[in-house]
């Protein structure tokens, strides 16, 4: 919310309000299209008891296609919303470079928040991992998908991030042949101008889990060719470690 100061003819300051519009990531594609139905059962219940939208109230939706919608709701009632698209524009890319962040997974909360921020900074691929030292060997892809919306509809992406099956290490080295780099307190030092990394295109990121990688774990890097950086002599934490390289790559 957005406070103006008017003044009328008699020079006496009126205030106004401007309300900010909400976004939300809708699955439908909209396309060329002026109307659109929306039947995502829990968007629904969100407009109507959280937003308390009625007919005439605008929201802004977008659906994976680099388009942002600025909408009229028409009806909404039950399981079903119907709106009218009263303006579109094309959003630019946050930033040139892909990254792909391979993740090892981590404790729930954790890795929960390594994904919100991930996707705020502008990550383009997660692929979560299992590797030696993994405390935690699964996920919960439903709760994940959410965090990516939620994290996506409130910094104005209008691209979600790709999440990814869980990998073992091995395969993620043998499957993804981009220029990579892996990261570990026992590495040297990482300076983005002098590491080889590229200013646009794919690159991949390694982050190890909670203990940090293996021996074998590093010497399957270095077999790969994989250079291995740290980024200091302090020991960061693994969701810490993560929002560091990401800022460094991502952030202009």
């Amino acid at each position: 919310m957005v406070f103006y100061f008017v003044f009328d003819e008699s020079e006496t300051p009126v205030y106004t309000v401007h309300m900010r519009l909400h976004r939300f990531f809708i699955e439908e594609t909209v396309g060329n299209a002026k109307n659109i139905v929306i039947n995502n059962e829990q968007l629904i219940h969100q407009w109507k008891k959280v937003f308390r939208y009625a007919p005439g109230d605008s929201v802004i939706v977008f659906d994976n296609s680099g388009y942002e919608y600025t909408a009229s709701i028409e009806y909404i009632e039950g399981a079903e919303a119907r709106l009218i698209v009263t303006h579109e524009e094309q959003k630019p890319l946050s930033t040139k470079r892909e990254v792909y962040l391979f993740v090892s997974i981590t404790k729930k909360d954790t890795f929960e928040w390594i994904l919100e921020k991930a996707t705020e900074l502008g990550v383009d691929r997660v692929i979560p991992l299992i590797s030696e030292r993994s405390e935690k060997k699964d996920l919960n892809f439903e709760r994940a998908k959410k965090i990516i919306i939620e994290a996506s509809e409130q910094s104005g992406r209008v691209i979600l991030p790709r999440l990814y099956e869980i990998a073992t290490l091995t395969d993620a080295l043998t499957h993804y042949d981009i220029p990579k780099a892996a990261f570990d307190p026992t590495g040297s030092a990482f300076i983005t101008s002098a590491s080889g990394v590229p200013t646009e295109g794919p690159f991949a990121v390694y982050i190890g889990p909670e203990g940090g990688w293996s021996p074998k774990e590093l010497e399957l890097f270095r077999a790969n060719k994989t250079p291995v950086y740290s980024l200091g002599t302090q020991v960061l934490r693994a969701e810490t470690a993560a929002i560091a390289v990401l800022s460094l790559l991502l952030l202009r």
